[in-house]
């Protein structure tokens, strides 16, 4: 579902220029983008089109997709947990656009599931206590507490515990441009 305009608060360039002590005078100047426009822009009377957010994500260094995703981060969204079972492990998951966060607990001996991959996301496994090893492409990579790896879940990967394990999987789709 594509984001609604007024769904954005652009008021975060204000804690931007605070973080740099700058004022809106001095990024209007840098920019070159009118001091009334960044003025309505961060008390959200409007909203930048794509050339005016480009030089403010330019100016921050960032992309114009990391300054909307700053904008979006200010909307408060609230989702309820659901419990399901991935033979055998049980998990704890919420999803919400853009991540879905996997809380999850394995037994010495188990394997988590069949080998799987995910075509358009990326994974973060990491292991709050225990020991597990994932076998990705082909490469085995042992984890234990603390340790945590990001792989592209295109690439066949399975999961097998070492140790009773608690972890954490987050999956976040990739940006296509």
């Amino acid at each position: 579902m594509a984001q609604e305009a007024k769904d954005y608060d652009f008021s975060v360039l204000r804690e931007l220029r605070a973080d740099r002590k700058i004022t809106l005078e001095k990024l209007a100047e840098a920019t070159g983008i009118s001091f009334s426009t960044l003025a309505r822009i961060e008390s959200n009377a409007n909203q930048p089109n794509l050339a005016t957010l480009k030089k403010l994500a330019d100016f921050f260094g960032m992309t114009p997709a990391n300054m909307l995703e700053l904008a979006t981060a200010y909307i408060v969204q609230e989702v309820e947990e659901t419990l399901d079972i991935l033979n055998p492990v049980r998990r704890r998951k919420i999803d919400y656009p853009g991540l879905s966060l996997v809380y999850a607990q394995g037994k010495a001996g188990q394997r988590a599931h069949q080998s799987h991959r995910h075509e358009e996301e990326y994974q973060v496994t990491w292991v709050l206590h225990g020991q597990m090893s994932i076998d990705i492409h082909g490469k085995k990579i042992e984890l234990t507490n603390g340790q945590s790896i990001k792989f592209d879940a295109a690439f066949e990967h399975k999961t097998h515990f070492v140790a009773d394990t608690v972890y954490v999987v987050a999956l976040m789709p990739k940006r296509t441009r």
